[in-house]
């Protein structure tokens, strides 16, 4: 149970109305159902996306894009790099025994965003650097390639991650986000609330409700539970088994 003073200080999402779950294997392109189901639809896009933004970030917004970048997700995101498993060894070996997996995402969160340089110029779905080239690289590039790194680093610590995308017309921006699942039931409530009280902030998180589990975002521009700069979510990707569900229909 939250405690009564917490609850003003958690900020949530709605439960998401209607979302189109497809299942797609990362070494495979299952596209069988996913066609049957959309043959007819005279809509190119499977959401009410703003033409000129999906045409400028090349957002994949049609059933054979969306495909093609789910694949890329599976490849960029890969816990088991051998830096990206380095990284994570020096993260975990400063935990103490006694710290909770809120505080775990905390440190985890630090670790990068106090080395990432945010690139808002670089935004775009097609031409994002891979896990790799961003490791080569450097810590710097834009929301999809934070997302991929984080992704990949809290994989690698244990945890279960997803990149959420999504625009707003008021900022004429569309980007990526990685959010960490924090649990279940009122195991992932009270999660919630434990952030919310240890960070003395309001936690922007986004239930599931049909998998009853709790999503904390760790936005490269807004930070650990803070609300994304966007209008809208599109699409949410999970790089651990290759699934992603296209959000036809949303309330905030």
């Amino acid at each position: 149970m939250i405690p009564r003073a917490n609850q003003n200080m958690i900020l949530a999402i709605s439960t998401i109305l209607a979302a189109l779950l497809i299942t797609m294997g990362c070494a495979e392109n299952k596209t069988d159902g996913i066609v049957h189901l959309h043959q007819g639809n005279d809509m190119p896009y499977l959401f009410p996306i703003n033409k000129e933004l999906k045409e400028r970030y090349n957002f994949p917004a049609r059933v054979d894009e969306i495909n093609r970048f789910v694949k890329r997700v599976c490849r960029d995101v890969n816990p088991e790099n051998p830096r990206i498993a380095e990284i994570a060894a020096k993260i975990s070996g400063g935990w103490d025994k006694n710290q909770s997996d809120i505080e775990k995402i905390m440190v985890i969160y630090e670790y990068v965003k106090s080395r990432w340089i945010y690139d808002r110029n670089s935004e775009n779905f097609e031409q994002s650097l891979s896990l790799d080239e961003v490791l080569r690289e450097g810590f710097h590039g834009n929301s999809y390639e934070y997302s991929v790194l984080m992704s990949s680093i809290l994989e690698a610590c244990g945890f279960k991650a997803r990149i959420v995308l999504g625009c707003s017309e008021v900022r004429d921006l569309c980007m990526a986000f990685p959010e960490v699942s924090v649990g279940t039931g009122n195991y992932g409530k009270n999660a919630v609330g434990g952030m919310s009280s240890k960070m003395e902030k309001k936690v922007y998180y986004s239930y599931d409700q049909e998998s009853d589990e709790y999503w904390v975002s760790l936005d490269v521009i807004e930070g650990l539970g803070g609300k994304p700069p966007i209008d809208r979510i599109y699409l949410m990707v999970y790089p651990e088994n290759g699934e992603w569900k296209a959000v036809t229909d949303s309330s905030s």
